[in-house]
């Protein structure tokens, strides 16, 4: 029916032409069809326009009492998509009045699908990264979503084949063979990167098991550090040292970690010895001594003083407290103080440390 009436609006452009004097053809085609040809593109594009218009007019007041986000994004993206669509589709219709060669219009048709496909694709993924980055808004911290993010290359790259063998298909040509050599090179592939596929796993499992993550100090066999970056395959962590540690993915779920900034408080120990000669009464208030000093400090919490044994050449205790937190500079900065407090009072009570001696008896 259409065909009919573009038929019949050419032969009437014919006839006006004629009767003007313009009866040329070129590449088969009358002026008139040429004419025909602009005029529908031009009225088609200007009608497009005014559509477009009134209806993204229509979006935005129904959008405005809504996901004003949403609405934005896919208004832009649709407005990049859909133009090139359109304007491609304006003229794919108005080459049925011209009369075109069976290979051309083929590409044309192929030009088509290659448009449509490109841009769906694009519209697709631009999806994907709103999806992703919404979720990232609303969790700072590394989620599922990071997970889909560091894999968002290669699902793009998978949704860019999917595109490409859809192109395949339409253009004639016989894909069966292809997706047969690509689940065999699949395979292969997997063979070969089954280092680099355990490392992508590990990587999951640390995101989503979150056993540690950046700005945790962990410990690793004999090596300790902050955790710098987590990527796919390796995660890097700076020593205490100042240099950069890098560990697998697979070889940290692998190992026993040390989590230290999951601690809520450090253990502290102090082993010590006085002399023999120390008093049982001087003996008996050493715990309350070293009880007196840990309740100066607001972060520490006593745990024990004990009497532990007798040793070579000295009576040796073991004291045991907490320093709230897990900064390990604050640590240090409290266990010297301790130490330094316990010196000040073992002083004043007259209480002697022990060191290494020998006493030599001489028989008369």
């Amino acid at each position: 029916m259409m065909e009919q009436k573009l038929d019949s609006l050419s032969n009437w452009f014919a006839s006006i032409f004629r009767a003007w004097g313009l009866e040329g053809s070129f590449l088969h085609n009358s002026i008139s069809d040429y004419v025909l040809f602009v005029l529908i593109s031009v009225f088609g594009i200007v009608a497009i326009k005014i559509v477009r218009y009134y209806v993204l007019k229509l979006v935005e007041k129904i959008g405005h009492n809504k996901n004003q986000t949403l609405f934005r994004f896919l208004l832009v993206h649709l407005k990049k998509s859909l133009k090139p669509i359109e304007y491609f589709g304006i003229m794919y219709f108005a080459k049925d009045i011209l009369r075109i060669n069976h290979k051309i219009e083929r590409g044309i048709d192929i030009i088509g699908v290659i448009i449509i496909t490109f841009y769906t694709v694009k519209f697709l993924i631009a999806i994907l990264d709103y999806i992703i980055e919404q979720k990232f808004n609303k969790d700072k911290t590394p989620t599922k979503a990071q997970i889909l993010k560091s894999l968002l290359p290669a699902v793009n790259f998978i949704i860019w084949g999917m595109g490409f063998v859809f192109v395949l298909s339409n253009i004639g040509f016989d894909i069966t063979a292809l997706v047969a050599g690509l689940g065999v090179g699949g395979v292969a592939v997997a063979f070969a990167a089954q280092a680099l596929l355990g490392d992508l796993f590990s990587y999951v499992a640390i995101i989503t098991d979150k056993p540690f993550e950046i700005g945790d100090t962990l410990v690793v066999d004999n090596f300790t550090g902050t955790v710098a970056h987590i990527g796919i395959k390796t995660t890097r962590l700076v020593s205490l040292t100042g240099e950069e540690l890098i560990f697998s993915n697979s070889d940290l779920t692998k190992s026993r970690l040390h989590n230290m900034k999951r601690m809520e408080k450090r253990r502290a120990q102090i082993d010590f010895g006085v002399v023999y000669d120390t008093k049982p009464e001087l003996l008996e208030r050493i715990p309350l001594i070293i009880q007196d000093i840990i309740s100066e400090f607001e972060d520490l919490s006593f745990d024990r003083c004990t009497f532990a044994n007798y040793g070579a050449h000295s009576l040796n205790y073991v004291v045991a407290y907490f320093v709230e937190g897990n900064d390990v500079k604050i640590y240090w900065e409290r266990v010297h103080k301790v130490n330094i407090r316990i010196k000040e009072e073992f002083t004043k009570a007259e209480i002697e440390f022990a060191f290494p001696t020998n006493t030599v008896y001489l028989k008369q």
